[in-house]
Parts: structure tokens; C-alpha cells; sequence
């Protein structure tokens, strides 16, 4: 085995050491100049020389692992801000325009009582009738992940009883209730086409005063 060569590299003798350039400097031959080019173990860098005169070569992979990492970044956090921005259109304050631009007209809530809620029309429904009861209702997100076309929330919803709410008059009090959901969005137009959660029910029975 050549000094530099690596377990498994071309036994010393055999035609794959043979031939001009195989295994050597460039400028090998040259006066002043006939050493072998050695390679690293590690192989990413691919082959090195002592010489100046010949460059590490740095495979184009390893950039374009770089590039889809930062592009899979991006792309989380516009996941993410969609989300975030649905939640601030539909809970903090009720835009019933920006609901229907963020909710795909297929749309379909797995997690709501009774019958699916299904598309904008749905949501909007929905999310009235929640501000109809609570009119004062704000959500905080506690924590948000992304991943391909999903995001996992979870959060917390502030509100004041005001109005009824599943056939509870109005008892005035104030809830805090947490819950978490999962998203998936269309990954062409980012608009929200399932949902899924659980909210912590048997709390907030218990602070409207139903045991």
C-alpha cells in the first residue's frame, strides 16, 4: 500500500496506479515536483496536495444540502406565521375576510362537536358564535412546531362568560382554558385545509360552574 492510501484503494503494482497523473500531483514530474497527492480519510474534501498549486475539491452536494436546509427553514417559519396569523384574524379579532382568504374551501375541523366544520362559512360559524359567548376572547401561543405540511399549537384562551355557551346562560366569569392543535396546509397556496385538537373541556365546565 502507497504511503497516503486508504483500506480498500488499488494495491500498489496494479494498472489503477498506473498511467500519467493516476494518484500524483499534477505537476508531478516536474522538477521539484515528483510527489504523490495524498487524500484525507475524511474524503469530503475530496483530494488534497501539500501543493499550492492544487486545490481541495468540495463537493457540489454538500451546497446543495445547505441550500435545501435553508430553504425547509423558510418554509417552517412561513408555516408557522400562517398559523400564527389565522389564529390573530380569528380569535384576537374576529376579519371575516382574512378567515375566508386563510381557510380552503374544503376545509374540514375534525375536533369540533356535532357536525364537521367545514370550509370558511364553517370556521366563520364557528369562531362567531365563540365571540358571541365571549366577547373579550384572546388566545396566546405557547408553543409552535412545524414540519413538511403541518403545524402542532400549543395554547392558552382567555374570555369573559357574557353570552350563552352550549346552553350555559351567561355566568360573567372568567376562563382560561389550554389546548393544542394540529394544522395541515395546502403546500401550494398555504391556505388551511384540516384541523385537529383537544382543549381542556372539563376545565372550563368547571369554571362556568358546571360540575
Amino acid at each position: 500500500m502507497h504511503q497516503g492510501q486508504l483500506p480498500g484503494d488499488a494495491a500498489e503494482g496494479n494498472e489503477a496506479d498506473a498511467g500519467e497523473g493516476a494518484g500524483q500531483c499534477p505537476e508531478a514530474g516536474r522538477s521539484g515536483h515528483d510527489h504523490p497527492m495524498k487524500r484525507t480519510r475524511e474524503g469530503i474534501a475530496g483530494f488534497h496536495d501539500k501543493c499550492d498549486h492544487v486545490r481541495a475539491v468540495v463537493p457540489a452536494s454538500t451546497n446543495q444540502n445547505k441550500a435545501r436546509e435553508d430553504r425547509m427553514g423558510l418554509d417552517k417559519e412561513r408555516l408557522k406565521a400562517i398559523i400564527r396569523d389565522h389564529y390573530d384574524c380569528s380569535i384576537n379579532r374576529y376579519d371575516a375576510a382574512a378567515i375566508d382568504a386563510q381557510v380552503a374551501p374544503d376545509f374540514v375541523d375534525h375536533s369540533s362537536p356535532g357536525e364537521a366544520v367545514r370550509g370558511p362559512k364553517g370556521v366563520k360559524s364557528q369562531i362567531a358564535g365563540l365571540h358571541a359567548a365571549f366577547p373579550d376572547l384572546k388566545v396566546e401561543i405557547v408553543d409552535m412546531v412545524a414540519e413538511d405540511d403541518r403545524v402542532a399549537v400549543r395554547s392558552r384562551f382567555f374570555g369573559t362568560h357574557r353570552g350563552p355557551f352550549r346552553g350555559i346562560a351567561p355566568t360573567g366569569s372568567r376562563v382560561e382554558v389550554t389546548g393544542t392543535f394540529f394544522w395541515k396546509l395546502e403546500a401550494d397556496s398555504g391556505r388551511i385545509k384540516e384541523r385537529w385538537g383537544l382543549f381542556d373541556a372539563a376545565a372550563l365546565m368547571r369554571q362556568l360552574g358546571v360540575p
